[in-house]
């Protein structure tokens, strides 16, 4: 963590006023090799295109230098958007693992560096509720209040997604454990954020048992410290069982339309 801390403040300089870390880390959840680092970094003043192009590089090259599967996830937004956050909330810069090749062979578009993204409306609230700040002022003093109705429109697109078709199949335990998260967020009402791992076991004692074999195999799975290739992350290396997953699937549609 520190040579990302180090790395960024060597690009950016005294235009970075924070670095906050969020996500599993910040949980204590972190488990090897399901979980991502999740940052967000706050500037005073927009990139310029040569500025953007080095501050992508050093996280792409950040990106290859972890040490484990989970990937480097970050944004890096203004000052002036970070404390009145106005959904879907701008961004200056976006790095995923899905970018990084882009970036290294230079066919990245710049043009499109920028934008607007529903996503940071749930990683705010994350942040500010249970982030750690790497370095300048705690998160709760950078970051302005998330509407908790912008919040919830950004987990439940998540988790439209999860139930939509048959997508659960395709990350089984992320699916069924975010799932569970969102469930006892509707459920606790507005000021819960929680991790995955504590959806799934708030699930196990609240949900019927019918459904707790795949939410305790999901758990399982998420917690291993086996060690998978990076093409078996979305599955971890495991055979999972359809027709569960499905159940499961069908059980928090019929949930959500109860709630209607």
């Amino acid at each position: 963590m520190l040579q990302i801390v180090d790395a960024l403040r060597a690009q950016l300089g005294d235009n970075l006023t924070n670095i906050i870390l969020h996500g599993s880390l910040s949980f204590g959840c972190y488990y090897i090799p399901k979980s991502d680092i999740d940052i967000l970094c706050i500037i005073k003043s927009p990139l310029s295109e040569n500025e953007a192009r080095e501050a992508l590089r050093t996280l792409a090259t950040l990106n290859d230098a972890r040490p484990h599967i989970g990937a480097l996830e970050s944004s890096i937004v203004l000052q002036k958007d970070a404390h009145v956050p106005q959904h879907p909330i701008p961004y200056e810069l976006h790095f995923s693992e899905k970018y990084a090749e882009a970036i290294k062979n230079n066919t990245y578009n710049y043009d499109q560096r920028s934008g607007r993204d529903p996503d940071l409306a749930a990683h705010f609230t994350v942040a500010r509720k249970r982030g750690i700040n790497l370095i300048g002022d705690a998160p709760e003093r950078v970051l302005g209040q998330v509407a908790w109705k912008d919040f919830l429109d950004a987990v439940m697109d998540d988790l439209n997604w999860i139930i939509k078709d048959e997508n659960i199949l395709e990350t089984p335990f992320y699916g069924v454990l975010n799932a569970c998260r969102v469930l006892m967020t509707l459920q606790n009402g507005e000021g819960t954020v929680v991790s995955k791992e504590e959806g799934g076991l708030w699930a196990l004692k609240y949900l019927p048992p019918s459904q707790h074999p795949v939410i305790i195999k999901a758990l399982d799975v998420y917690r291993s410290s086996s060690a998978i290739k990076t093409e078996q992350r979305r599955l971890a290396g495991v055979e999972w069982d359809a027709t569960s997953l499905l159940s499961f699937r069908d059980y928090i549609r019929n949930r959500l339309l109860s709630k209607a």
